[in-house]
């Protein structure tokens, strides 16, 4: 029973992990595996959970371990059931990789390394001073799963990306050269970020102690530079091209961000107060690698002021500088005061801190589907008319629509057709004038009246997808965070959110609907009854259900295409 109650807390931060997964089985036993996730549930999710029946999921270049750790479940976890153990399996691991750090590397004893590994994933992503987090936990209502149950990022990327850290230690202390190799490889294959970390940790230590890298530490030098050099081969086809920066959320600004110095400014300030009045070597030498994670994460933060433009920086915030954050607490209390005292009280403290976790991530998770029960009932019942039309469909045939998730997800859901209009995020080479233009033609062939183009591409369709502007984001990507779309610039100066409607009407008025012969995918739930007959008014149509339509423009009383 004491060997129940020491381990309890895990037990429930691993359970609760598939509590959002075990609540759609609940309410959706047949059909959870298709379900796009409502807004609650975080934007990636919902592109990973959209995954037709493969046989194995496609590699993805930003992610290379993870993808394949992926893979090779895939090939034993049937799919309706793939979540679930996903998420126990990559949550699983997460908690092994902080035990085997707590245990290994920061000499916690039993007790407190069951303090660490909770505090430690239960609150990733949000730090120490993130008072609304913690608020949400302890009042029971948590609103979204915690960053912790995000499989892709930061669950099983941090988790490959740790190991691969207690590797290059393991393999520094036991000095195993294949071992500091693997641990290489996995810290900076498991996420670009990572990679950029670790890069800037490896030049700062060489600044401060160059000492470090004396001879019998240049194998391992010399083995990150091959590594390196491998990873940037692996990495060019997706950053050697001109619009590399738009599809991955550049935003240009050169600003200091005073907000993440200032906080990360007070834990260095604590670190080295307890650095200096220190006497053990370990213990210091502990504190000084922390603060060195700490400082080369602010500094990969405002890469920016180099760059002039930064790439989702806050990636670097929330998982790497808050875990550190916190790291560094964990270990000065438990060195200054927990080592020899009040243990029982701060195990307690995270026993019920645990159970609250675990209760606020069951109720989040049941209220959601209360929630949202018809809205899923209504995408189910779109994705079996998705299916349908994926068996209608002939290999090679080109279609156009304005349906946002049928355009996103083609490739998943229409494997077999060429949409004119794809998702800019889809494209090597992004050409943002012609994708606009492809929009254009679709409003054209729609037969949709002006005053609908600034309302398409202004519109939220929030039961498809958590998406503030889902046109602007299918255009132009991630280009619309600042307002400014940079991505047409080189076509069109200062085309902005204050003039992008008069530049969509002249486009729409100049636009000729002669250029589109191919069919149509309509979504009825985009239109209302006039305008569906507006856009059927003289069709073939070729497909029809309750939720889809595809129609021709070839018309056999003309005897060819109507725009012709």
């Amino acid at each position: 029973m004491n060997t129940l109650y020491r381990k309890l807390p895990i037990i429930l931060v691993l359970i609760s992990s598939s509590f959002y997964y075990l609540a759609g089985y609940f309410f959706f036993p047949d059909t959870f595996q298709q379900i796009f996730l409502p807004n609650n549930h975080i934007w990636d999710e919902t592109i990973f959970y959209i995954y037709p029946n493969h046989s194995v999921i496609p590699l993805n270049s930003y992610s290379f371990f993870p993808e394949i750790f992926k893979a090779f479940l895939f090939l034993f976890i049937p799919v309706e059931y793939f979540p679930i153990f996903l998420n126990l399996i990559v949550t699983g691991l997460l908690l092994i990789v902080l035990s085997l750090i707590g245990r290994g590397i920061f000499h916690f004893d039993r007790v407190y390394n069951i303090v660490f590994i909770t505090m430690f994933s239960t609150t990733l992503g949000w730090g120490i001073t993130t008072y609304s987090s913690w608020l949400e936990i302890i009042s029971i209502s948590t609103v979204s799963d915690p960053l912790v149950y995000r499989q892709d990022s930061p669950g099983l990327v941090i988790a490959l990306f740790l190991f691969g850290l207690y590797l290059i230690y393991y393999g520094m202390e036991k000095k195993r050269v294949i071992v500091q190799t693997l641990g290489l490889a996995l810290s900076m294959f498991s996420y670009p970020f990572y990679t950029v970390f670790i890069v800037i940790c490896l030049g700062a230590l060489f600044l401060v102690n160059f000492r470090f890298f004396k001879l019998k530490r240049l194998k391992f030098l010399f083995l990150f530079f091959i590594l390196f050099t491998l990873f940037w081969f692996y990495m060019s086809p997706e950053v050697i091209n001109d619009n590399y920066k738009f599809i991955n959320g550049l935003t240009y600004t050169a600003d200091l961000n005073y907000k993440i110095l200032l906080m990360n400014s007070l834990f260095v300030l604590f670190g080295i107060y307890f650095y200096q009045i220190s006497k053990a070597p370990r213990e210091r030498l502990i504190i000084c690698f922390l603060l060195l994670g700490i400082f080369s994460g602010v500094v990969a933060h405002h890469l920016n002021i180099i760059l002039g433009y930064e790439i989702q920086s806050y990636h670097w915030d929330m998982y790497l500088l808050r875990p550190l954050q916190w790291t560094l607490v964990l270990y000065v209390l438990y060195m200054r005061i927990f080592r020899y005292r009040h243990k029982e009280k701060v195990f307690l403290f995270t026993w019920v801190f645990s159970v609250l976790f675990s209760i606020t991530v069951y109720v989040s998770a049941k209220n959601m589907y209360i929630k949202n029960y018809k809205p899923l009932e209504r995408q189910l019942s779109l994705i079996k008319s998705y299916q349908a039309l994926s068996l209608y469909i002939s290999n090679g045939e080109h279609y156009t629509t304005l349906d946002p998730l049928l355009i996103l997800m083609s490739r998943h859901l229409l494997p077999n057709a060429i949409l004119d209009m794809p998702f800019s995020g889809h494209q090597k080479k992004v050409d943002s004038k012609k994708i606009l233009e492809s929009f254009i033609r679709s409003i054209h062939a729609h037969n949709l009246k002006i005053n609908k183009v600034n309302e398409i591409f202004n519109s939220s369709f929030e039961s498809y997808l958590n998406r503030d502007k889902v046109f602007n984001y299918i255009l132009f990507g991630m280009d619309f965070n600042d307002g400014i779309y940079h991505s047409l610039s080189e076509y069109d100066r200062e085309i902005n959110v204050k003039n992008i409607d008069t530049y969509m009407n002249n486009q729409y008025l100049s636009g000729d609907q002669s250029l589109y012969k191919n069919s149509i995918v309509i979504n009825k739930w985009q239109f209302n009854k006039e305008q569906i007959q507006n856009i059927l008014q003289d069709r073939f149509i070729e497909y029809e259900d309750d939720n889809m339509a595809v129609i021709s423009l070839y018309n056999e009383s003309f005897n060819g295409f109507l725009y012709e």
